[in-house]
């Protein structure tokens, strides 16, 4: 997680953690370096990887530790977005917008299935726990 500061337009600044990868993933598409291979599309609400090897061996690489395009595209669908139909390869996120860097602070990873079952798991035991404590305290009550 990288740290951004935001003053909400308060006036005071406090740190928000927006995750490495939407900072590096934006980032790409506002240099204008890559554009031969990723950008904007027209309206700015989407990222569109106009060639996918030059993408894969060139850019990835230039920000991560990989040059895997599957691997891109999980940490994508991690954090909400949706493949486009569309003629290239595009993808989108409400949030995700040319030029709101501001916004990536919004967009948060998804909590898989098991993470949300565990700490549905924990949550339930603490309830049942408590609801045992009442339980006896009220027994010694009477």
């Amino acid at each position: 997680m990288a740290e951004t500061s935001s003053n909400g337009g308060s006036g005071s600044s406090h740190r928000v953690q927006v995750p490495k990868f939407l900072l590096k993933t934006f980032d790409m598409l506002e240099g204008g370096k890559y554009k031969d291979y990723v950008s904007w599309n027209e309206v700015g609400d989407a990222l569109v990887v106009i060639e996918q090897h030059g993408f894969t061996d060139v850019v990835l690489p230039a920000f991560f530790k990989h040059s895997n395009f599957a691997s891109f595209v999980r940490q994508l669908n991690m954090y909400g977005f949706r493949r486009v139909e569309d003629k290239m390869i595009t993808f989108q996120h409400p949030l995700f917008l040319k030029g709101k860097k501001e916004n990536l602070a919004l967009i948060k990873r998804k909590v898989s299935h098991k993470e949300s079952s565990e700490t549905g798991q924990k949550e339930l035991k603490l309830v049942l726990k408590e609801m045992k404590d009442l339980q006896e305290k009220q027994k010694k009550i009477r």
